[in-house]
């Protein structure tokens, strides 16, 4: 593996911070993939189109990677010129599950997800599961009017990873985005949703359990583009061990997009003294009408409710469990398959 690597800049903040925060960009190293053809197990409605038909040239994959946030690295950009592409198209309400079963090696897959018709909406669970090195994933994703796509991107394998997302939505669409993340490898999320259409909406969630010596970095944004439109991101995690994560979430108010609001908000619950945290929350605006809001807390355990469910005949365990239940459950409420939902829960409960 090491002699197709090199360290790369990952996941630049839209505008750069104060330098001495050390959080405008990661470093990382970077794999050109081995193999192209990832083993797929797919589970889905009628009437979901899906083909692997080349629809994207390298010059389309390049001008999507240049949309999302600040530019994807071109190391990671080069990597997807010639993996395989699938084309998943969808109309009236459809439920897909693809799981990912990396092997030893280096994967790279693009999903190109487009509405047939409007009025439609898509449930679509991405799960990224197996013992390979490093997978690198893009997320094309096109709604149309009145239409929406809840995308679930559930990572559980023991790879590096490298997932990037682009949406654009048309009037009165909605995208709604969930990156629930349990690896026990360190991964870099880069994403952009452009709500280019008046009413449309978005809302990006983050779920994680980070522990070990890994890191999770996150790089998030919602670019507001069409009149009265509305995005929020959200992000929930617990840190233990010798965990690293890094939480850059921007709202990005463009000229023309009137009456538009955004807010951004993270909790992060800390379980060891040696974990690193990192939040950058930004406000980017240059309309007058519109409305912004970030906000921020990191806490350990109370252990005033610890202290009381003790009291009620809870062992610690069952305590703590209950309370960091009760802190994930609204956020994972949209999410049907109940397996990733008691995956997760379990997790959560074996690192407590």
């Amino acid at each position: 593996m090491s002699d197709r690597s090199q360290k790369i800049k990952i996941n630049e903040t839209v505008v750069n911070t104060f330098s001495y925060l050390k959080g405008n960009f990661s470093e990382d190293e970077f794999f050109s993939s081995s193999d192209k053809n990832l083993k797929l197990d797919v589970q889905n409605d009628e009437g979901i189109h899906l083909d692997s038909v080349r629809t994207l040239s390298n010059d389309d994959i390049k001008n999507i990677c240049k949309k999302i946030n600040s530019d994807v690295n071109e190391v990671i950009v080069n990597d997807l010129f010639d993996c395989e592409i699938l084309n998943i198209k969808f109309e009236g309400e459809k439920t897909l599950n693809i799981k990912s079963y990396l092997d030893e090696n280096s994967s790279s897959k693009i999903f190109n997800i487009s509405c047939d018709k409007e009025d439609s909406h898509l449930y679509f669970y991405s799960e990224i599961l197996g013992k390979g090195y490093q997978f690198n994933y893009l997320y094309n994703i096109n709604i149309k009017s009145n239409s929406k796509i809840t995308l679930i991107v559930f990572t559980n394998s023991e790879a590096k990873g490298f997932i990037n997302v682009l949406g654009n939505c048309e009037n009165a669409g909605n995208i709604e985005i969930l990156f629930i993340n349990v690896n026990k490898n360190s991964v870099y999320t880069n994403c952009n949703v452009y709500l280019n259409g008046e009413h449309s909406s978005s809302n990006v969630d983050v779920c994680y359990i980070c522990s070990g010596d890994y890191k999770f970095d996150y790089n998030l944004t919602s670019s507001m583009v069409g009149k009265k439109t509305n995005a929020t991101i959200n992000g929930k995690g617990v840190l233990l061990e010798n965990a690293k994560k890094i939480f850059r979430g921007t709202i990005d108010f463009r000229k023309g997009c009137v009456g538009s609001e955004g807010c951004e908000n993270e909790e992060v619950i800390i379980l060891s003294k040696k974990v690193k945290n990192q939040s950058l929350p930004l406000l980017l605006c240059k309309e007058k009408n519109v409305k912004g809001s970030h906000g921020f807390t990191a806490n350990s355990m109370d252990l005033d409710k610890v202290f009381y469910l003790l009291s009620r005949g809870f062992s610690e365990k069952e305590a703590k469990g209950l309370i960091l239940r009760g802190k994930f459950l609204n956020m994972l409420k949209e999410v049907k398959n109940q397996e990733i939902v008691d995956k997760f829960i379990e997790l959560l409960m074996e690192a407590i």
